[in-house]
């Protein structure tokens, strides 16, 4: 719903104003004077500020209080009517306010009303595509070189330009909703809006009202008209993630929108017609709810229509290192840290560890290894995970190691840290090529170079040790 705020004394314009501009997805509310003004932007939000009012001797003064009054966060407009702009360019910032001089038409200030909207919202994609870019534009960048997390990134391929409904599931922290977003802006409809619900956190009315919005006085404290995320989403997609916690009742009328691309708003009796592609995700096995008669039958057959399973971490253990890299070098550029790299043996416990909460999980562990390390590397006690052995090795005089003593060698500007006794041949061998391909952004031949072997012997390295694609700048943020 798109709140507009008319300041004007003039009542027979306000009412030919609300009548044109028509709509369920835009309000007028109108003060006839400044103070009326002032304590309606003091009590709510307003997308769109339309000032008519003769603003006299003080009126640039008013309207710099008005413009004060404006919360930067929020996508507001100024659009002032009847007025020159060089009377207030000094006053107001560019980017918040647009003018209609002296013989403008009620239909040029619809115009215009409806331009200023767009471009909110074009503003608000902006805004999202630069926050999300870093993982929703191409499926190569997503952390993974194991076996079954490829398998899962080519079907993902495949099925992103379809129109048909997808049904994630995996256990929770995997990824489902960068997996969503991923398909939505590689589709058909990644112009339009991506909309994400979160069946667990509400309970059955809220989201039933969530899901399909509400008419004024549908219930107690409806104050207003609630436009739901499926009308949100029309012409784009809708996430419904944790889509195994919604209640039967509501799992009926979703039904009804999967089969009709219908519905009615909670307390409204007008069908409202959409055309959105469903993405839904759970950590539940469904077919099991199914027969335990805690999901539909028929709407997990309308939901998978296109099955993606995502694997757990502890069944994809090449990924560990790939993703503790990626995320070492996310938060040691957001901390600020003169950090290096890891100590060997830290990929030994990282790949020893179950993590039951999956990347999420190791996300956290790298971000709070980042931030306690006090030295050039992180060691294995930095990553507080339960039963981490302590590291001590003996550093030769004039090597410095942080806070710690550790041995380690300088070739080219190439720092190789020796490992730590009992580390076996194969994860030292191990260890050194992911050393040199990172530091080498993982071109091959410079790390082949770095280690003294040859382009052919690292390649096969590479293979034998699954470290395919390690060093590169690459992963979902």
């Amino acid at each position: 719903m798109w709140k507009i705020l008319l300041v004007d004394q003039n009542d027979r314009f306000a009412d030919e104003l609300a009548q044109r501009i028509g709509g369920d997805d835009k309000k007028l509310v109108v003060a006839s004077d400044w103070q009326t003004a002032i304590k309606m932007l003091q009590a709510e939000q307003f997308h769109l500020i339309v000032i008519r009012d003769d603003l006299s001797d003080r009126g640039c003064f008013r309207v710099l209080e008005l413009a004060m009054m404006i919360d930067e966060a929020m996508p507001v407009n100024l659009l002032l009517v009847k007025y020159k702009l060089e009377d207030f360019k000094d006053l107001i910032k560019p980017y918040t306010w647009s003018v209609l001089e002296k013989g403008f038409t009620i239909d040029s200030l619809l115009n215009t009303i409806n331009n200023t909207i767009k471009n909110i919202k074009l503003n608000h994609r902006i805004r999202y595509l630069t926050h999300t870019q870093g993982y929703v534009f191409k499926f190569d960048n997503i952390v993974g070189v194991s076996q079954k997390i490829q398998e899962v990134f080519s079907f993902i391929k495949k099925v992103a330009k379809s129109d048909s409904t997808v049904l994630i599931q995996g256990e929770t922290g995997t990824g489902k909703e960068l997996i969503a977003a991923a398909l939505h802006y590689n589709s058909l409809r990644c112009q339009e809006n991506f909309v994400a619900v979160n069946c667990a956190t509400l309970n059955e009315n809220l989201l039933e009202s969530e899901l399909f919005g509400h008419e004024k006085g549908a219930f107690t404290g409806a104050h207003t008209l609630r436009i739901g995320r499926f009308e949100q989403a029309n012409c784009g997609t809708l996430f419904l993630d944790e889509v195994g916690e919604m209640s039967l009742s509501v799992q009926a009328k979703v039904l009804r929108v999967l089969q009709k691309q219908e519905f009615e708003r909670v307390g409204g009796s007008k069908t409202i017609r959409v055309n959105v592609r469903v993405i839904a995700a759970t950590n539940r096995d469904l077919q099991t709810e199914v027969k335990e008669g805690r999901f539909r039958q028929d709407l997990y057959y309308r939901l998978s229509v296109l099955p993606i399973t995502v694997p757990p971490l502890r069944e994809r253990k090449e990924d560990i290192a790939p993703l503790a890299v990626h995320f070492f070098n996310k938060y040691k550029k957001k901390g600020g840290k003169e950090l290096i790299g890891f100590h060997p043996a830290c990929y030994a416990i990282l790949e020893e560890y179950n993590w039951p909460g999956n990347v999420r999980e190791l996300e956290n562990v790298i971000e709070r290894a980042v931030l306690v390390s006090n030295g050039e590397y992180i060691l294995p006690e930095d990553l507080l995970i339960p039963n981490t052995p302590k590291v001590a090795v003996e550093e030769p005089a004039g090597c410095s190691y942080g806070s710690s003593s550790q041995s380690h060698d300088r070739h080219n500007g190439f720092h190789i840290i020796l490992p730590p006794e009992g580390m076996s041949l194969k994860a030292v061998e191990r260890e050194l090529i992911i050393q040199a391909l990172r530091m080498s952004n993982g071109v091959q031949k410079d790390a082949a170079k770095l280690l003294g072997i040859s382009s052919r012997v690292i390649n096969y390295k590479i293979k034998k040790h699954r470290l395919q694609g390690l060093g590169k700048t690459s992963g979902l943020e």
